[in-house]
């Protein structure tokens, strides 16, 4: 944790924009943190803090497609006569008493903790132990956790969580943002590439549709902000 608070928590710095350190890089010795500006986060930290939080919800219920087998989602055996294949990693995500270790992480019992931790901090009453009821206190009080002093640890741990889920569910790598509908206000929500078989995506926040040139447009906008 850095000691002067007004850089993000997470020690991150920007790329500097003299034009003999864009010319060659590696040979800029400027440092250039960037600014805390959510909190102790910097914007881009805030950022995927809320993109975790959002791609969790979408892919937690999927874990139940992925717990036997060899992780194609399918819920028989790799033999026709055989028992299914039970997945470990998946039992873990999905049980709220696993304990925490050696890679696993459960999901309702690691968010939870904070969720705890957010309402005996700060005052909001978690209402249940579910995921959704979880991220009702997570989401909603999101500014207020980014300025607690655990923040850099909660970060990990969220950002932990979606990898673990990733690998579990084999979700593909974001490829945009979504432009949402309105232009002065952009949704902002990561988006994925076509499912198998199919030629648009769908934001999963605002549900705006992005097919031919839009999908293409929307795709090379993400490629210059590195996001795919």
């Amino acid at each position: 944790m850095t000691d002067d608070l007004t850089y993000c928590v997470r020690g991150c710095s920007r790329n500097c924009r003299e034009d003999e350190c864009i010319a060659d890089p590696a040979s800029c010795e400027h440092e250039l943190r960037r600014e805390a500006e959510v909190g102790l986060l910097c914007r881009r930290c805030s950022q995927r803090l809320v993109d975790a939080l959002d791609d969790i919800e979408l892919m937690y219920p999927d874990l139940d497609l992925y717990a036997t087998g060899a992780g194609d989602g399918k819920r028989t055996g790799r033999l026709s006569h055989s028992p299914a294949l039970i997945r470990l990693d998946v039992m873990v995500l999905t049980d709220p008493d696993a304990c925490v270790g050696d890679g696993a992480r459960s999901v309702v019992g690691t968010l939870g903790s904070w969720a705890r931790m957010v309402e005996e901090e700060l005052g909001p009453k978690l209402r249940g132990n579910t995921l959704a009821e979880i991220l009702d206190v997570l989401r909603p009080w999101h500014q207020q956790i980014a300025s607690q002093p655990w923040v850099d640890d909660y970060w990990d741990e969220v950002i932990e969580v979606r990898a673990m889920l990733r690998r579990a569910t084999a979700a593909p790598p974001p490829i945009a943002r979504c432009w949402g509908w309105d232009p002065a206000k952009p949704c902002g929500r990561l988006l994925y590439p076509p499912r198998p078989g199919e030629d648009d995506v769908q934001c999963r926040r605002c549900h705006r549709r992005y097919t031919g040139r839009d999908l293409l447009m929307v795709q090379i906008d993400g490629e210059r902000e590195g996001i795919a």
